[in-house]
């Protein structure tokens, strides 16, 4: 969290790429919406692309799927793409003709659940490829984003509706008004404070929605704050989301220490009279979503000098 920004060219020019997510293997995968294929960076930036079958399909959203695959949509093919680590892609034709599919994630039912762009609707696809639709009440709304909230629901954007939906397993949709006119809501995810966190293009601001859910992480430093002393920091995970793996970062005075990152940290010295805190990434499976939260601050004693 050190703000530096390292960037990598994409092979392909003009590739035009659009989103990313994590994937199963440590890489990262990414669309191309220009260059018609799908993209691999590793942690270093070593980027490989994979073709998409179908010619022009644009490809658009990208998300993990429960089956160790990434899922895609294609904007202009109106079909949903799978491709394996090793870079093979199967295609499935959404049922609704010059739907645009969109945005994708992953659903609590194991599913991925994508956005309808023009066809006004929010789709479902098992990892059988079975596509199942359902219409979004407002006309013309324009789903775009789409994500699991903590409620065992998928909450969405409205673009043109000036919305917030919900729709449950059961495929039951419930829309929220955004207060300011003509906002155009765009990407939505899941927040640590279990509300959903959504984007207004147009009004250019963040905003947020309630799901009834609490904190869903949280994070504390166990043990006494004294030079020697071993602290734990501990991690709550409150979402109901099956934990993959958790990172942790020790801080003195709000900057993170160089290679603390355990479970433990022994106190040195140096902290005494500091603020040493901590913070913990969860990082869920199947989604590879990632929720963090950081610990308060505990006060090193100062140790009184020897007589």
């Amino acid at each position: 969290m050190d703000g530096v920004v390292t960037e990598f060219a994409v092979p392909t020019a003009g590739a035009l790429p659009y989103l990313i997510a994590a994937g199963p293997d440590g890489a990262m995968w990414f669309t191309e919406y220009a260059g018609n294929k799908i993209g691999r960076i590793t942690m270093d930036g070593v980027v490989t692309e994979f073709a998409v079958p179908t010619a022009g399909a644009n490809p658009w959203g990208i998300a993990a799927g429960s089956d160790g695959a990434m899922w895609f949509t294609e904007f202009t093919g109106n079909k949903i793409g799978r491709i394996t680590m090793d870079g093979v892609v199967t295609e499935f034709a959404v049922p609704t003709a010059g739907a645009n599919p969109a945005a994708i994630a992953t659903g609590p039912d194991t599913s991925m659940w994508f956005t309808e762009f023009t066809g006004n609707k929010i789709g479902r696809i098992t990892m059988a490829g079975v596509v199942t639709e359902y219409a979004v009440p407002t006309r013309g709304s324009v789903p775009v984003g789409i994500a699991a909230g903590p409620d065992k629901a998928m909450w969405f954007t409205e673009y043109a509706g000036n919305r917030i939906g919900r729709i449950s397993m059961a495929g039951r949709i419930t829309e929220h008004a955004v207060p300011t006119a003509g906002s155009v809501p765009f990407l939505i995810a899941t927040g640590p404070d279990g509300a959903m966190w959504f984007t207004e293009r147009i009004a250019s601001r963040i905003a947020s929605i309630g799901t009834r859910r609490g904190t869903l992480v949280t994070a504390s430093v166990i043990g006494r704050a004294a030079v020697g002393s071993t602290l734990r920091c501990a991690a709550v995970n409150d979402s109901g989301w099956t934990v993959a793996s958790t990172a942790r970062t020790w801080l003195r005075n709000g900057a993170g220490i160089p290679g603390a990152t355990g479970q433990s940290y022994v106190v040195k010295g140096s902290d005494a009279g500091k603020r040493i805190a901590c913070r913990a990434a969860l990082t869920f499976s199947p989604a590879l979503n990632q929720l963090a939260a950081q610990s308060n601050p505990r006060l090193v004693a100062v140790s009184a000098p020897r007589r």
